[in-house]
């Protein structure tokens, strides 16, 4: 590989590759494909592994140019590098933010997703959508699916690196002059102090090390700079080698590039969201892009397809693609929810605004080297100010719901929702509010009915109450969005297993008459696509539906078992109907202001969660202090309705408001009086 090539088609090659990855999962991980049964895995699993290969790529890249200033002038024109990022990336991130902003007032929930939207624009406009992405939401939660600026996050992740970047070589350039050094030999040690540090800090945070000092550790390493520097110094590394020219052997040149892009494409079919991440297993991608930049353009098989014609085009819109292509998705789905061929549609159409913005925004601005300075300063300034404005008016405007209202039934919700007994983000550890999440026997009565489990769970406990009351039982609930209270964590959240630590000391600690517990088993077994599924005793992940299913008993087994160990009898709620993606709440926009309500076939409803109901059925029956609850005819007669009457039974696709809730009552004062002997 020649020191003196500048430009490297097989880059641009690279970066095509990495963007089709990342599209491809996205297609696939889109909304529509979540509340589908469809998730990111059915497409490409470890797609998003392109975003990988983008930071190795930036490192070498940003480094390379660097080091040529260096070599050239003596220093790295700190001055001129950041115009030239100025003018790069914040005019292009600024026209998508607006555009997509401003459609998202038609399109998207003004009372969710649009505020959310909002706020992760400005974050991204203010270099840190992964900061707030952090502390808000993980990347594969469900929540983010509908947020059209989750791409963002690896944009700030770029840019705050690219801050420090230039002083890490301009102080490399120093030492070498003191120590009559190569600057390239100085940033390539310095790389790898870089690397071996990132390195350790990301895999010690995916592992869930650290959870005293940080919360949710496994999402901060995937959404942290510093735990992505390694990928950066990896390139820089190469970088620092290839700065004087240099050939390698063609054969050994073959062999790097085929293995390198082998184990990009490997790691994209291979990998998935449940793999911890960035992890040993992040080296796969990271490596492979290494070998490939190593190898070169023209001596190797993998560098000569690199540098294809086709390739090149899409490696040259790269970013303008990966910045349109998740709006695109995510406002195409909000529009036509229940279309499946919708995203990728999506995906493929948004290369015309990419390419718009590559022609006229991009590349005029990219090489007016006049801007530069204040003039920089001032474009800089000017295009997050206008990301900043658009973001206020939207958030200012959604708040009022931009005259829309929303139905009051929604907000007949079950307290504990309210008041902590219901923790939604499911990564971040948090403590039970015992008082609010309490409600004590009725006068002469004694002990207590404990509910554990996820949002369902939730859903059924104010049935729980009144039925526990009726029994002179009183009620304790501690639950967690997407958390079933089985003996095992799903296995994209390793968050759940710290709540379930928790429950299960609850358990030992109330010794309480029964515990109900309820879950949407069809969401962690893959019918309902969430991707939230159970591995199995030994942690590995389903091959097929019918391991999912039976993961799910299994674990189910083993929670009986330790309960029935304790001498606690146990109810078993199976999930309310799910409604599907067309529900009023979720769909709700100025362009579609007053949504039908959905309804579904209790023949439907059954016949979607069959494969695990009865495995459930079985696991229980072999349980003698066991008992399940089947909510589906309840509320189903014969058809799941979200209204009736003008009750409002649901506030979301498939959680129950109070007064759908409490239909369960009888069933549940049935199974809780059979168990407890009252």
């Amino acid at each position: 590989m020649s020191g003196t090539d500048h430009h490297r088609p097989d880059v641009q090659g690279l970066r095509a590759v990495a963007v089709l990855a990342v599209v491809a999962f996205h297609v696939g991980d889109s909304p529509i494909a979540r509340n589908r049964g469809v998730g990111g895995v059915e497409l490409l699993p470890g797609g998003f592994t392109g975003v990988d290969v983008f930071f190795v790529i930036s490192g070498f890249v940003i480094t390379a140019l660097l080091l040529r200033r260096a070599d050239r002038d003596g220093g790295v024109a700190l001055r001129d590098f950041a115009a030239r990022r100025v003018r790069r990336i914040l005019p292009a991130l600024a026209l998508m933010s607006v555009v997509v902003l401003a459609l998202g007032i038609v399109v998207l929930d003004p009372f969710g997703a649009q505020q959310f939207a909002a706020r992760t624009s400005m974050a991204a406009a203010l270099l840190g959508a992964n900061v707030y992405l952090y502390r808000h939401t993980g990347y594969f939660d469900s929540s983010a699916a509908a947020n059209p600026f989750l791409h963002t996050w690896s944009l700030s992740v770029e840019e705050q690196t690219y801050l420090l970047l230039p002083l890490g070589v301009a102080l490399a350039a120093a030492v070498a002059l003191r120590r009559r050094r190569s600057t390239a030999w100085c940033v390539g040690a310095g790389a790898v102090a870089v690397a071996a540090t990132s390195f350790a800090l990301a895999v010690a945070l995916s592992a869930g090390w650290g959870t005293s000092v940080v919360q949710a550790p496994e999402r901060l390493s995937f959404l942290a700079a510093p735990t992505r520097w390694w990928e950066f110094a990896a390139g820089a590394l190469v970088a620092a080698w290839a700065s004087h020219p240099r050939q390698l052997p063609r054969r050994v040149a073959a062999v790097l590039g085929i293995a390198g892009l082998v184990a990009i494409v490997g790691g994209a079919l291979r990998l998935g969201p449940g793999t911890p991440w960035p992890s040993l297993w992040t080296l796969v991608p990271v490596l492979g892009t290494v070998g490939v930049l190593v190898a070169g353009a023209t001596t190797n098989p993998a560098g000569q397809l690199l540098s294809s014609r086709p390739l090149g085009w899409i490696g040259d819109r790269s970013y303008a693609w990966y910045l349109w292509h998740w709006p695109c998705i995510v406002l195409a789905a909000a529009i036509w929810p229940s279309l499946a061929w919708i995203p990728a549609v999506a995906a493929v159409a948004s290369l015309l605004p990419a390419a718009a913005s590559y022609r006229w925004v991009e590349q005029p601005l990219r090489h007016d080297s006049s801007i530069v300075g204040r003039r920089a300063a001032l474009l800089g300034a000017v295009c997050t100010g206008a990301v900043l404005l658009v973001g206020l008016i939207v958030l200012t405007g959604a708040d009022r719901g931009w005259g829309l209202r929303e139905e009051d039934g929604w907000y007949d919700r079950p307290e504990g929702r309210n008041v902590g007994c219901l923790q939604l983000n499911r990564d971040l550890r948090a403590d039970w509010p015992e008082t609010a999440c309490t409600s004590p026997p009725p006068p002469g009565g004694a002990g207590t009915v404990l509910v554990l489990g996820d949002a369902q769970a939730s859903g059924v406990t104010p049935a729980v109450i009144d039925a526990a009351a009726s029994l002179g039982l009183g009620t304790t609930e501690w639950n967690r969005a997407g958390c079933p209270f089985l003996a095992r964590a799903p296995l994209d959240a390793p968050g759940c297993g710290d709540w379930q630590v928790q429950a299960w000391s609850l358990v030992e600690r109330l010794r309480p008459a029964a515990v109900v517990l309820a879950a949407d088993e069809s969401a962690y077994t893959g019918v309902a696509g969430s991707g939230e599924l159970l591995g199995d005793a030994d942690g590995n992940a389903p091959a097929t539906d019918a391991d999912a299913a039976a993961n799910w008993a299994g674990a189910l087994a083993a929670t009986l078992d330790r309960l029935d160990a304790l001498g606690i009898p146990a109810v078993v709620v199976g999930g309310a109907p799910d409604l599907g993606p067309t529900f009023p709440r979720d769909v709700q926009s100025l362009l579609r202001p007053h949504p039908p309500v959905p309804q579904v076939d209790l023949t439907a409803a059954q016949r979607r969660r069959s494969s695990v109901w009865e495995q459930q059925e079985q696991t229980v029956r072999d349980h003698p202090t066991a008992t399940l609850v089947d909510p589906l005819p309840v509320l189903c007669d014969p058809v799941c309705r979200g209204v009736v009457d003008g009750v409002w039974r649901f506030h979301e696709r498939n959680e129950l408001t109070n007064a759908g809730s409490r239909l369960l009552t009888d069933e549940l004062r049935t199974a809780l009086g059979r168990l407890t002997g009252r």
